[in-house]
């Protein structure tokens, strides 16, 4: 009768350096999965917080635009995002015909805008989002409800890298009046459109207001980086410049970029040409234009 031979097994020792490396592996990859998860969670927080962040500051630049040394200040904090202004990004021209002439204006304003990597957190390349109003349909806000800014996130590649922005940029109000002038036993209408435009300038650059709403020339102004984690961005309203024009017969808004980092497709405008046509046929129509600067602080 054969003897059966014992089989070599597995030491003691080996198996549990086996299931030691088993373990390092599996909590490896835990570790590595969950540091993805809160790496996301931080940046969707951050996200939350941008766009909460940036409804505030929309209205806060309607409370102080065209106020002259009235100011707010919003809070933010953030982990991963990072927060900045980038002047002269817009461009809006303005373009009156009347009577005797045509008139045309260019205001340059910057924007300030709050960005996270889509490496962190990604919602897909189409994403957009308006934030606040929370109706834009037209180039130019009209009435009461209207408003002097835009708050809105869109994730969009710059430089080849993607981000998600939440930006805040200045966009045209424009409000009508009828005045009704008695002369005698005579009657006479005239519509005012009134269209303000505020400019987003950083306080600490010692920017000039408007000297005049025809001034062409972009302002001398650079790019502004706030606190990383927490701070507050505060806004005050500087002087602002006027012009009237009369016996208007059509006004025409323009929207473009005179940045090449971003262009007119990394803002949601619903069109970049908007034409303002009067009222009615049967009065005088005069345009009033006001440009007004709108300090940015920090701190």
């Amino acid at each position: 009768m054969r003897k059966l031979r014992p089989r070599a097994g597995v030491s003691p020792v080996v198996a549990t350096i086996i299931l030691i490396a088993i373990f390092i592996a599996v909590v490896s990859a835990a570790l590595g999965f969950t540091q993805t998860e809160l790496t996301s969670y931080y940046a969707q927080s951050d996200l939350n917080q941008a766009q909460s962040f940036a409804s505030n500051l929309a209205q806060a630049v309607n409370s102080v635009a065209f106020t002259f040394g009235r100011s707010l200040s919003i809070g933010y904090g953030f982990k991963y995002a990072t927060i900045a202004y980038i002047p002269n990004v817009l461009v809006y021209t303005i373009t009156v015909t009347a009577a005797d002439n045509t008139y045309t204006f260019q205001i340059y304003t910057g924007i300030l805008l709050v960005a996270i990597s889509a490496h962190f957190y990604s919602l897909g390349q189409n994403y957009e989002q308006t934030i606040y109003p929370q109706k834009y349909t037209r180039l130019v806000s009209l009435g009461g409800a209207g408003s002097y800014s835009l708050a809105y996130s869109k994730e969009y590649f710059t430089s080849g890298q993607p981000y998600i922005y939440t930006v805040i940029a200045p966009i045209p109000l424009a409000i009508n009046n009828t005045i009704t002038l008695q002369a005698g036993s005579t009657q006479k209408t005239q519509y005012v459109t009134k269209i303000y435009l505020a400019q987003l300038v950083p306080g600490n650059q010692q920017e000039q207001p408007p000297q005049s709403c025809t001034q062409i020339t972009p302002p001398k102004i650079g790019v502004v980086t706030y606190n990383v984690t927490t701070g507050y961005i505060s806004t005050q309203g500087a002087g602002y410049a006027s012009c009237t024009i009369a016996n208007v017969e059509s006004i025409t808004v323009s929207a473009s970029s005179a940045s090449q980092l971003y262009p007119t497709s990394f803002f949601i405008f619903p069109s970049l040409q908007e034409t303002i046509h009067p009222p009615s046929q049967g009065g005088e129509w005069q345009l009033q234009l006001y440009v007004g600067s709108v300090e940015l602080g920090g701190g």
